[in-house]
């Protein structure tokens, strides 16, 4: 995603900030502490294997445990 930063910041014509996660309480926080008309972009949820369940990491397939998706969702 933050590829596309700069893109839509030109479309938009205001400043985005980019956070490089979907979950957790980094993100919670800067979320929580938004100003009002803050355009904030998150991170895809591709990137976590509890997304989904399973996925392939360094060529091997692997599953998420039901803990882990639970926390995840």
């Amino acid at each position: 995603m933050k590829p596309t930063v700069a893109c839509l910041e030109d479309l938009l014509k205001t400043k985005i900030r980019f956070l490089s996660d979907c979950v957790g309480p980094d993100i919670e926080k800067a979320c929580i502490g938004s100003t009002g008309g803050e355009i904030i972009m998150l991170e895809n949820v591709r990137f976590h294997l509890a997304e989904e369940g399973k996925g392939i990491i360094n060529g091997e397939k692997v599953k998420a445990s039901k803990d882990e998706i639970k926390a995840f969702r």
